[in-house]
């Protein structure tokens, strides 16, 4: 998603920066002048403002010639359109935070930009590699749950391993993200939060999976 941030507020602004990683383009403005070019373009989808918003935010969307695009207001309190995000927020208080109040802003399962970076942008060995992942993940997925069965955490971690490296190869960030965690937690032995970044991931494998399928492999 394209997303205009209007913000002057240098922590606002770094709190927000995860969202680049997560497969989305954002552009910072804090001065009309620097938000009206993008705008008039109609490249923005969306406009996530600061709270308050400035003065002249309102009348330069009514003033562009195409349909504005939507906008949010961050940090508003009870009357905003979004609860405020705490201070200085973590990436987890972050995802939290888009989950509930604006799910479109959940990362993309893939950045295709960054996977042909990757490939040096051959598309064959792209979708080769895609193919590969597709067949080897399940695989990685059914010996972790094993691990789990047998309360053997050193399977885990190492399954958990071997899928972070996977969806890493075809910048699958979300997958990966998740796949660290779990890997970290079981290294750790900590059972309990092992269980629950693995529900993460299975979570983000199934978002992957189908957006691969559909919008890469042109599967049904």
């Amino acid at each position: 998603m394209r997303i205009l941030l209007i913000a002057t507020d240098p922590d606002r602004i770094a709190a927000l920066k995860p969202l680049v990683g997560w497969g989305h383009r954002v552009r910072v403005a804090g001065r009309e002048p620097d938000a009206r070019a993008p705008l008039e373009s109609g490249e923005v989808e969306l406009v996530l403002s600061q709270s308050p918003p400035p003065d002249w935010l309102a009348s330069l969307l009514k003033a562009i010639p195409q349909p504005a695009p939507p906008w949010l207001e961050i940090g508003a309190g009870p009357r905003g359109r979004i609860p405020a995000l705490p201070e200085s927020p973590g990436r987890e208080a972050l995802r939290d935070w888009v989950r509930r109040t604006a799910p479109h802003l959940d990362p993309v399962p893939f950045n295709r930009s960054s996977a042909m970076v990757i490939c040096d942008d051959d598309e064959e060995l792209l979708l080769d590699i895609i193919e590969v992942f597709l067949g080897d993940a399940p695989d990685q997925l059914t010996r972790i749950r094993q691990g789990f069965a047998e309360g053997d955490l050193k399977t885990v971690e190492k399954g958990a391993h071997s899928l972070k490296g996977a969806s890493s190869n075809i910048a699958a960030e979300p997958l990966r993200e998740a796949a660290q965690q779990l890997e970290w937690a079981a290294r750790k032995g900590r059972a309990a939060a092992a269980r629950a970044h693995f529900a993460e991931v299975q979570y983000q494998w199934h978002r992957l999976k189908k957006y691969l399928e559909r919008f890469v492999l042109g599967q049904n």
